[in-house]
């Protein structure tokens, strides 16, 4: 059974190392924990190129779901976009992902960037700190 991992790897070498090593037929960098969107897209390409598959691993908000799944769909091939289901009030503000959602498969926006253009109304309540420069 292919295991999956890489959520807690960092840098270009334990990356090329859990790839070359085999004991990951699932190679899962986080594109906010480690390297950002070049840096996994790499991977995800050295990944794809040792038969390995691709399935960013991303628990966190809107942004960075969007930003997984636009590697992923830059990366080519199969892969998986791996979501948590666990109630998350920093991804469900972005409603129009949710709304791209069908059996399974998520439609990319065809915007520019991740296309995204405003943050929804629903994270102003989420505040924790602000800070006034003006």
């Amino acid at each position: 059974m292919p295991l999956a991992g890489g959520e807690n790897i960092f840098g270009e070498t334990a990356f090329a190392s859990s790839i070359s090593d085999g004991a990951l037929g699932f190679i899962q960098p986080d594109v906010s924990k480690w390297g950002g969107v070049t840096g996994c897209l790499a991977i995800a390409r050295a990944a794809r190129e040792a038969g390995r598959v691709y399935g960013p691993h991303f628990l966190g908000g809107g942004i960075g779901l969007e930003a997984s799944a636009h590697v992923l769909s830059a990366a080519g091939g199969p892969g998986l976009l791996e979501i948590d289901v666990n109630p998350n009030p920093l991804r469900e503000a972005f409603e129009a992902v949710a709304r791209r959602m069908s059996a399974g498969h998520l439609t990319l926006s065809s915007g520019p960037g991740l296309g995204i253009d405003d943050l929804p109304t629903g994270l102003l309540e989420l505040i924790t700190l602000h800070r006034d420069v003006s």
